[in-house]
């Protein structure tokens, strides 16, 4: 069966100048700014923390967001996908790459009750 999947989509999906921290140190205010920004150029992250956390073929972390301003429709949680605690040289390896084109390309289009993708 050939694949629906267009390759740009594929690879436009997972396009960014923002680099992800190769430890959980470089999960900083500046940082989620500028992730949220690549979708949304006014937002502004005061603080960030990590609330919870789970390990397992990747790591999981689900973060803490407060805005200044606050504009009131961007998440106050944001859940981390890396391998950050595995030994990994970066925070993203690259056969993530389909999950993240799902999340911002075919995710959209299937309703609310699938999470957005911001980065």
């Amino acid at each position: 069966m050939e694949s629906t999947w267009p390759q740009e989509h594929a690879d436009r999906a997972i396009r960014t100048t923002v680099p992800v921290p190769p430890t959980l140190d470089g999960i900083t205010p500046g940082w989620a700014t500028a992730v949220l920004r690549v979708r949304r150029p006014d937002a502004s992250v005061a603080d960030v923390s990590i609330v919870s956390s789970r390990a397992g073929s990747s790591s999981t972390f689900r973060l803490a967001l407060a805005y200044d301003p606050d504009p009131g429709d961007l998440p106050a949680t944001l859940y981390l996908k890396g391998s950050f605690d595995l030994g990994a040289e970066h925070g993203l390896r690259p056969d993530y790459s389909a999950e993240v084109g799902f999340y911002r390309l075919i995710a959209p289009g299937m309703g609310d009750d699938v999470p957005s993708c911001w980065f």
